[in-house]
């Protein structure tokens, strides 16, 4: 069964491989067999063109001239195309006529240069297109109906391409068979795109595939049988055959419209407007400006041919970038390999013509030199071949496959990503999301440790059920090992032997895992791993951080209570007792005695007392603050700082804050005051205290010397800001500073309406 297998994909082979050598064996004919005299003429003997410095021109020839004969041969006798056939050096007898007079003279052939066939060489590149490309697509997948079609049509192209430009130099056999192909090509291009992009209803009907065939093959019987020496027949039989190829190439492109029309997919109109649009590419010129003249007038009016059949290589490209975005067939890989191959092909053969045109161009009869020549194309070929393919594979890898295949190029890319990944979500983009895509997966799964435990973090393209089977079959995912299945591969994330993650990912719908994959899987595993450990050390460094301010809170706020606590004994206690001993002594001086002086000095200095433990009292709890609000101990406030020679000016809205807000701002207020008296030789401040929706904004701004903010308080000995600034967050705000030498300063404290909840 597997012998039958092989032979019959062998036997597939043989169309591409003869195709390959027909191409081959034209280019070299070209530049090594064909010789001519260096004149073009029509189908009635007339001359078009006349080379400079050929042997035509030599024996006199001239455009407009009228060939009688060829050695005696008439012009109705030669093989129908413009290039007779002749060996170099071989002397031929001319006749033709000029006016009224008949001339004759005797001329040798002469090899062409390269730069004649330069057009014909383009076909050739064209048609090696064709081959290679469909090659390719049979390889991947031979029994897929629509490759093998496919591979029918492209081969069926690339013939005919080739038949056609080995005709121009008169091949009286190329032109028969150029005819042949070219009432085949019709039945093959409609075939192929009945089933493809979309199956059409005609492919159902065989009856009409079979009437389609046999109108191709009576017409390519009818193309090969015409008489080569009748101008009458020629004409025709050309007539029928591109009125035949345009009716392919109209039904060809209809048959994709109705496919368009009447499908309701997105995903499949995509597909169809890609292909559509390479065919138009690919065939629209060469139907309006080549086939459709020749169909209506028996020729074209310039030779359009020689700019529409390069622009048939978009057909190919079209089909190639189809394939592969949708994976219509599911041979991405091959296809993949396959045109950079073709692309190193197409360089190389173009690169070694070139130099062959500029050589014979220059050297036209050196036979040593074009040895030489070839042997040094042949030696660059093989030293640059495999550094050419390798870059040549990455470009194609950027240009149509957005670097799938480039392993290396990924696996850096990813790599760099995954390094800058600190947050659990970039981690779920990058691996869930930008993987799957750039190695067009359908989608991917990610479970990350956490509290102790393996738990479910993000997903793309799957359900959350049959990712979660994905872990629990096979093998434990402490091996550490890449495990792959048929539908999906499973890549545990481990760093020294500890767990943290799992990475799953499904398998491409018609496409099995390969090496490649496992490598690259296990390459981004190790990067997603670290990355992983990234995350979690990340996190729980955040959760000390979280930790310590939220110990700072509460420090703070232990500390504001215990300095309310002292205020209060002190108030209720030491001042009470102050009070009461200066009644005792109030009462000793209105009795008089001997002591009154001294009485009256203790008197005065425990009322100095008392007003320092009140002014303390006040530090540690303002008691306009608990009484009156925030706005009425900032006037308190305000009140001192005016005292002490600084004007201030308020614009304060009354605001109920919860006490730990109030005396948060409050202590914040007081040190940006203090630092306005002492600091900045200010005349003038102002203190502003308003409510921005479901926030708290306290300012303080003056006219003082000013200065250039530090961005670290404590670096520079600005304790007092870097106090006010830990304030600030400790309320779940933020400190502002705006200053400049000269131009005063402005610090704002900015915090939610309810602070942080303790």
């Amino acid at each position: 069964m597997r012998l039958g297998a092989r032979f019959v994909k062998r036997v597939w082979l043989l169309p591409a491989l003869i195709v390959l050598g027909l191409i081959f064996w034209t280019a070299a004919h070209m530049l090594w067999g064909a010789a001519t005299y260096g004149n073009l003429s029509d189908l009635t003997g007339r001359v078009i063109e006349v080379d400079a410095n050929s042997p035509a021109e030599h024996g006199g020839l001239q455009v407009g001239d009228v060939l009688l004969s060829l050695n005696d041969t008439p012009p109705l006798m030669w093989d129908g195309y413009r290039h007779p056939l002749y060996r170099a050096g071989a002397v031929t007898t001319l006749m033709f006529q000029r006016g009224d007079r008949v001339y004759t003279t005797t001329i040798p052939a002469e090899l062409a240069p390269v730069n004649r066939w330069l057009a014909q060489l383009m076909i050739l590149l064209v048609a090696l297109a064709f081959c290679l490309l469909s090659l390719v697509v049979l390889l991947g997948r031979p029994e897929a109906v629509e490759a093998r079609q496919f591979y029918v049509m492209c081969q069926m192209w690339a013939a005919s391409l080739a038949m056609g430009a080995l005709s121009t130099v008169g091949v009286q056999v190329a032109s028969n068979w150029f005819g042949a192909l070219n009432g085949l090509l019709t039945p093959t291009m409609i075939h192929f795109h009945a089933i493809f992009p979309e199956r059409h209803r005609l492919a159902r009907r065989r009856w009409s595939a079979v009437a389609l065939y046999v109108t191709g093959g009576v017409l390519a019987v009818s193309f090969w049988l015409r008489p080569s020496f009748s101008f009458q027949s020629i004409e025709t039989t050309q007539t029928i055959m591109y009125v035949w190829l345009l009716l392919g190439l109209v039904a060809a492109i209809g048959l994709m419209v109705a496919a368009y029309v009447t499908t309701s997919s997105p995903y499949a109109r995509r597909r169809i407007r890609l292909i559509l649009f390479g065919t138009v590419l690919g065939f629209g010129p060469f139907g309006l400006l080549t086939a459709a003249p020749i169909a209506l007038s028996g020729r074209a009016a310039w030779d359009s041919w020689m700019i529409t059949i390069p622009l048939m290589s978009a057909l190919p490209i079209a089909y190639a970038v189809a394939l592969w975005r949708y994976n219509l067939m599911g041979f991405d890989r091959a296809l993949n390999r396959g045109l950079a191959y073709l692309v190193v092909s197409a360089f190389l053969f173009g690169a070694y013509f070139v130099a062959l045109m500029f050589f014979y161009t220059l050297l036209p009869v050196d036979r040593v030199g074009s040895a030489a020549l070839g042997a040094t194309v042949a030696l660059l070929t093989a030293v640059t071949f495999r550094p050419l393919r390798d870059w040549i594979q990455q470009m194609v890898d950027r240009l149509f496959y957005g670097g799938w295949y480039d392993y290396r190029g990924l696996t850096d890319e990813v790599g760099q990503a995954l390094a800058r990944t600190l947050e659990p979500d970039a981690l779920v983009e990058v691996l869930v999301h930008q993987v799957p895509q750039a190695m067009h997966l359908p989608g991917a799964a990610l479970w990350l440790q956490r509290e102790g435990e393996i738990k479910f973090t993000g997903k793309s393209g799957v359900k959350v059920a049959r990712a979660r089977a994905w872990i629990q079959e096979g093998e434990p995912v402490e091996s550490g090992k890449v495990q792959m299945t048929q539908d999906h591969a499973v890549v545990p994330l481990v760093v020294k032997e500890h767990v943290v993650g799992v990475w799953g990912l499904a398998a491409r719908a018609s496409e099995e895992w390969g090496p490649e994959d496992e490598s690259i899987l296990t390459a981004l595993g190790r990067h997603a791993a670290l990355a992983a450990q990234n995350v979690q050390l990340v996190a729980a460094l955040r959760a000390k951080v979280v930790e310590v301010e939220e110990m700072h809170r509460r420090l703070l706020a232990a500390r504001e209570d215990e300095r309310a606590d002292l205020a209060r004994e002190l108030h209720d206690g030491v001042i009470q007792d102050l009070i009461g001993l200066r009644y005792r002594l109030d009462a000793l001086q209105d009795e008089g005695g001997d002591q009154v002086e001294q009485v009256g000095d203790i008197y005065a200095q425990a009322g100095l007392l008392v007003d320092e433990l009140r002014q303390l009292c006040g530090n540690l709890r303002p008691l306009a603050l608990d009484q009156l609000g925030l706005a009425a101990a900032l006037r308190a406030m305000m009140r001192e700082a005016t005292e002490r020679g600084l004007r201030v000016e308020a614009q304060l809205q009354e605001i109920s804050l919860p006490d730990r807000v109030a005396i948060g701002l409050y202590r914040i207020g007081r040190e940006a005051l203090f630092n306005v008296w002492r600091h900045a030789g200010a005349s003038r401040a102002v203190v502003t205290l308003a409510r921005d929706r479901d926030d708290i904004v306290l300012a303080v701004a003056d006219d003082g010397c000013g200065f250039v903010p530090a961005s670290s308080w404590g670096k520079n000995g600005c304790f007092g800001l870097l106090g006010m600034a830990e304030r600030a967050e400790a309320l779940g705000g933020h400190l502002v500073v705006e200053s400049e030498p000269g131009e005063g300063t402005r610090v704002t404290v900015r915090c939610g309406l309810y602070g942080w909840s303790l």
